[in-house]
């Protein structure tokens, strides 16, 4: 049985709409799943996993989708027959695959979505990993997450599943009924959250994503969770405590990162909100260029043309059709007046 620690995140609440789409973070993803006049046309794309002899994998796997250039432009789990879906427009694609209980692998060479194709199938063979190496790769895992009885894990996949295709009805009564066998579930706890988020119940969602933390300490999904809550109320020094406990727990998520920088920019901790943007660069970070347009806001805080240019800079080169492109070009031709 995987290891593996599921993860759900919900869209921000709407008062934190507007700096997002400035930022960069919902700008395209948004316009795609609309379905508005103008947008592309989306396939659903379906990778379905198995064992190299074939046999469909029974446990949750997490897998990324790429795209050509080998940047990340979504992830998720496995449900319990090893298929998962995204709603993707066409284009080229790779899949990455890894956790405890698989060896981490990008499939190459790839393959193409072609437009106006009425779904995309993809099957790939994952190598499993020997049972001493996964025993060795438990360590970063909690004691809580290590010991999910095999029902209470079955009813959270069915869940989680649930979730990804918006039955929310049924998506809380799996949930709920992993968190009565296993009182420590945080991936249940963190999910019963997210449904809560996106049915209009806010109050509700915080209190759980709170007792995903309390259930287990060491789950950094229900950190960032709970922090977007906080991010609402502009509760930025209770939000940057627990992104920074995130962070310690998850040091290579991009989200966590991102958001730390803007928590730490509100309070005007410059110096801080410059070094965590800049960890992002460092990751796969296609959904999260808004971490460019906070150093850059930190920089010229702090009198630095130069540096807030070259972060403008990159901000555009990696979302030129954001909302906010038109104003970081003023920004950038002003600063350049400036240091000429």
């Amino acid at each position: 049985m995987s290891r593996l620690k599921a993860v759900a995140s919900f869209v921000v609440p709407a008062l934190c709409l507007a700096w997002l789409l400035v930022c960069g973070c919902l700008g395209t993803s948004a316009a795609q799943r609309s379905g508005g006049a103008g947008s592309p046309s989306m396939v659903e794309l379906t990778i379905r996993l198995t064992d190299e002899t074939s046999r469909p994998l029974t446990f949750p796997v997490r897998v990324q989708l790429l795209n050509g250039y080998g940047m990340r432009v979504e992830d998720g789990f496995s449900n319990d027959r090893g298929a998962i879906s995204f709603r993707v427009s066409a284009g080229n694609y790779k899949v990455r695959v890894g956790g405890v209980d698989v060896e981490e692998t990008t499939f190459e060479p790839g393959f193409t979505v072609y437009p106006r194709e009425s779904g995309h199938l993809e099957m790939f063979a994952v190598k499993l990993k020997r049972a001493e190496d996964a025993a060795s790769a438990q360590g970063n895992v909690s004691v809580a997450e290590l010991n999910v009885p095999d029902k209470a894990r079955n009813e959270f996949s069915k869940g989680m599943e649930a979730l990804a295709g918006k039955r929310y009805v049924d998506a809380e009564k799996r949930l709920r009924r992993a968190t009565e066998i296993y009182p420590r579930y945080a991936a249940a706890f963190n999910s019963l959250g997210v449904v809560a988020m996106n049915t209009g119940k806010p109050a509700e969602g915080k209190a759980l994503f709170e007792k995903a933390i309390e259930a287990d300490r060491e789950h950094p999904a229900a950190y960032v969770n709970l922090a977007k809550v906080l991010l609402a109320a502009k509760d930025f020094p209770h939000g940057e405590a627990l992104l920074t406990k995130c962070t310690t727990l998850d040091p290579m998520n991009p989200e966590a990162l991102s958001l730390l920088a803007y928590f730490q920019l509100e309070q005007r901790e410059f110096d801080l909100a410059i070094a965590s943007a800049r960890k992002v660069h460092n990751l796969p970070h296609a959904k999260y260029s808004m971490a460019h347009y906070i150093a850059a806001t930190a920089l010229e805080a702090k009198q630095d043309a130069a540096g807030a240019i070259s972060e403008y800079q990159l901000f555009l080169k990696e979302s030129p059709d954001s909302p906010s492109s038109q104003q970081v070009r003023k920004s950038i031709a002003s600063l350049e007046a400036r240091v000429r």
